[in-house]
């Protein structure tokens, strides 16, 4: 992994996705991804231990995915903190957002034509 640690600016060993793998195992996001020196990579990974998120989603829908990336970004972000190099990740952070967001729409127009009530299920917001 070539650049800068984005925790603390070493040298990048590692690059680490911050909204993990799917059921699939496969990457939720796969061009999400930033570099770590070791020691923050571990420290990531030690935070999603902590916090019960390093494992597959229990369900397997997107919602459910997306729920758990959601959560591991919170994490990672929690970590990151002040870090000096927010440029590139907020342009990953733009573009993750706003894939998320299609799929969402996608998913609000299936329930739009399968299950028009689906708004007025109680829980929903």
């Amino acid at each position: 992994m070539k650049g800068v640690c984005i925790q603390c600016g070493a040298q990048a060993e590692d690059g680490h996705h911050p909204t993990g793998r799917g059921s699939d195992l496969a990457y939720l996001d796969p061009w999400f991804k930033v570099g770590h020196c070791h020691s923050d990579h571990e420290l990531a990974h030690d935070d999603l231990r902590s916090a019960d998120l390093e494992g597959p989603p229990a369900g397997e829908t997107f919602l459910e995915e997306l729920e758990l990336g959601l959560r591991r970004l919170g994490v990672f972000l929690g970590r990151l903190g002040s870090a000096v190099a927010l440029g590139d990740l907020l342009a990953m952070l733009a573009r993750w957002c706003v894939s998320k967001a299609n799929c969402l729409r996608g998913v609000i127009a299936a329930l739009d034509a399968g299950t028009p009530g689906w708004r007025f299920f109680p829980g929903m917001p």
